[in-house]
């Protein structure tokens, strides 16, 4: 494992200007933990809910973003997006020169759902991830995954403590 950031419970934002999810249902989406794990040809990103579960009509969403440290000569923007509910329509990009001239899209990927242990995790290709470290800001919602359809219903934040070495 490379980077590891823990989430305290119970910090889940409740959007009340929507009506549509119970409370229970709109804090499922509570972030653990995550975790980075640098493998042979991919990194793993792992995210721990509070209650990964099926649904119906509605996602449980994650996504990272991923930009260069402060004061840093680098110029990349990147964003990651899995759901347990949608695990075939995952995704990674990375525009590494800042301005869309170098862009790599990893699309579609295939989301890990692990229902008994609230994990979902996504194996990103190398190619999709930046050569420096990089700060990374997690997100999870409550909505429709890969949709422009009205939401969050929910979301929670993490943040890693440092800059994070993803390949």
């Amino acid at each position: 494992m490379v980077a590891s950031a823990k989430d305290p419970r119970g910090d889940v934002r409740i959007h009340k200007r929507i009506r549509g999810l119970s409370t229970k249902e709109r804090k499922s989406i509570d972030v653990r933990q995550v975790t980075v794990d640098v493998r042979d040809s991919v990194t793993r990103f792992s995210v721990k809910l509070e209650d990964v579960r099926p649904t119906n009509g509605w996602d449980q969403m994650v996504f990272l973003n991923m930009e260069p440290t402060a004061g840093s000569t680098q110029a990349f923007g990147g964003s990651i997006g899995f759901s347990p509910q949608r695990p075939a329509l995952s995704y990674a990009y990375l525009d590494s020169s800042g301005d869309g001239t170098d862009f790599e899209s990893c699309d579609p990927l295939r989301a890990k759902v692990s229902w008994r242990r609230d994990l979902v995790s996504l194996d990103v290709p190398r190619r999709c991830l930046p050569s420096s470290e990089a700060v990374v800001k997690v997100r999870s919602y409550t909505g429709y995954f890969r949709s422009d359809a009205s939401g969050p219903w929910s979301s929670d934040r993490v943040k890693f403590n440092g800059p994070v070495v993803l390949r």
